[in-house]
């Protein structure tokens, strides 16, 4: 009988000592770019760590944001970490779905390895710190991106006509102005070629491709710091007016009104148009010559800006995009969970995800010369992302996107004017704010500079000594 009794004893100490030490971290994560899903699956496959089991769950954008939503309102752990784009921070947040990772990085982390302070301090600010506090680790920072066609560009003959026409050598733009007079001199529907292409088909679509290239750079607004709405400001309607002209439009391939990314990124791949504005994101989509065949004749250049009119001092500005990863605040995984990211996204692994996949996010690895040689649009991304404005993650920019996206729409087909249009877009903003009791509240907006100074003060709270603050 005593001899059953230890038996059964070892065997139950043995159960609970492989229950204490086995431990299933779940990331849920998306398809919706290859420089989320691959550098995943590469950190999923080098991670050994004993006693911790990976689940990850790669789900489609939409599929992902609505699992995350509703596990946030439920406050279950049905995922420890989750991939989380900018704009959806501020509604999670006031889900109380992020944990607060200040604690981690303090007791838990390696500051060699997780290395804040390697991030440009605009990556901090917007794809890491909400209302003061560090939520996300950084994963990629999406800004915009002038693609040319290099073929074209250094042409003999199109530098003599060029240089015929205008006065002035041909170069890749500098300004909106110079980027609309080589957009007319490519513009030769006789030959299937087209200035450039933008998206117009859908309201999310209008607005990003607005803020990513004219209204950032002319130094426009979405609210004045006290939330106002700035949607009919002089600046937001002058590059709004820039962008829904006719004469833009002419400079683009039949049927712009209604594209989105897949058919302006086609365009490009095709070599129907001369300049591409896009995201960084898209980059390796474009230099794989099995997906482009003119892969090899496409360059990279900065966003172009305006020219200031006294100075000539050149003015730009670009969206940024994406985000990284947060980890459940109902986890109970959280400290295994945390040594995960900080693998994944980490300062080791970065440079073979450069090597292999052609992207990056850290200062480090913008500026290594072996990646610089490899890569040479490395140094022009980071120099956008030092000017890059995100939009606002709060819980309702959904709709306030959506209802400046259709008044920039109804410019375009002609139903309204500018003026018109933006002041409806500004009245119908400051309703919904008001739903949100952001004037009752008196919430303030921070513009760039101020989200960095939030985001050094957060630095300096968890004992991070970052260069750019």
């Amino acid at each position: 009988m005593k001899k059953i009794i230890l038996i059964s004893g070892i065997l139950t100490f043995l159960l609970l000592a492989n229950t204490a030490i086995s431990k299933t971290v779940r990331v849920a994560t998306t398809d919706a770019l290859g420089a989320i899903s691959s550098q995943i699956e590469m950190a999923e496959k080098l991670y050994k760590k004993s006693g911790v089991k990976l689940d990850i769950d790669i789900l489609p954008f939409n599929d992902l944001y609505a699992k995350l939503q509703t596990m946030c309102q439920v406050g279950n752990d049905e995922y420890d970490a989750m991939w989380v784009d900018g704009p959806w921070y501020g509604a999670f947040v006031d889900a109380g779905c992020f944990e607060d990772l200040s604690s981690l990085v303090k007791n838990n982390s390696d500051p060699n390895e997780l290395a804040l302070d390697d991030f440009p301090i605009r990556t901090i600010a917007y794809q890491g710190v909400w209302d003061g506090k560090f939520y996300v680790i950084p994963q990629f920072h999406a800004v915009g991106m002038l693609t040319y066609r290099k073929d074209l560009f250094n042409d003999p003959k199109n530098k003599r006509d060029y240089k015929e026409k205008y006065g002035s050598e041909l170069r890749v733009p500098q300004t909106w102005v110079e980027y609309v007079q080589v957009g007319t001199f490519f513009t030769r529907p006789e030959e299937e070629l087209w200035g450039f292409n933008h998206r117009y088909g859908s309201g999310n679509n209008i607005i990003a491709d607005l803020l990513i290239g004219y209204a950032y750079s002319r130094d426009a607004q979405l609210f004045d710091k006290n939330f106002n709405p700035a949607f009919d400001s002089e600046n937001f309607k002058a590059a709004a007016e820039f962008f829904l002209s006719k004469k833009f439009l002419s400079m683009q391939p039949p049927g712009a009104e209604s594209f989105s990314f897949a058919e302006v990124i086609q365009n490009m791949q095709q070599g129907k148009v001369a300049m591409y504005l896009t995201e960084n994101w898209a980059i390796p989509t474009l230099r794989d010559p099995n997906k482009t065949p003119y892969a090899k004749n496409i360059g990279y250049a900065r966003v172009p800006g305006w020219a200031d009119p006294v100075s000539g001092k050149i003015k730009r500005g670009t969206m940024v995009g994406a985000g990284g990863y947060a980890i459940n605040a109902n986890s109970k995984n959280k400290k295994e969970t945390f040594e995960f990211l900080q693998f994944m996204l980490g300062k080791s692994l970065a440079p073979r995800i450069a090597d292999e996949q052609g992207w990056a996010i850290r200062t480090s690895v913008y500026t290594d010369p072996k990646f610089v040689k490899k890569y040479d649009y490395f140094p022009v991304n980071l120099s956008n992302v030092k000017i890059s404005v995100a939009r606002p993650g709060d819980a309702w920019w959904a709709e306030v996107e959506f209802i400046a996206g259709k008044e920039l729409q109804s410019i375009l087909l002609g139903n309204k004017s500018v003026d018109k249009a933006m002041t409806d877009a500004s009245a119908s903003v400051r309703k919904i704010l008001t739903k949100y009791d952001y004037y009752k509240n008196n919430k303030k907006y921070l513009h760039p500079k101020e989200k960095e100074a939030e985001a050094c003060q957060v630095m300096r709270s968890l004992r991070v000594r970052h260069p750019d603050c």
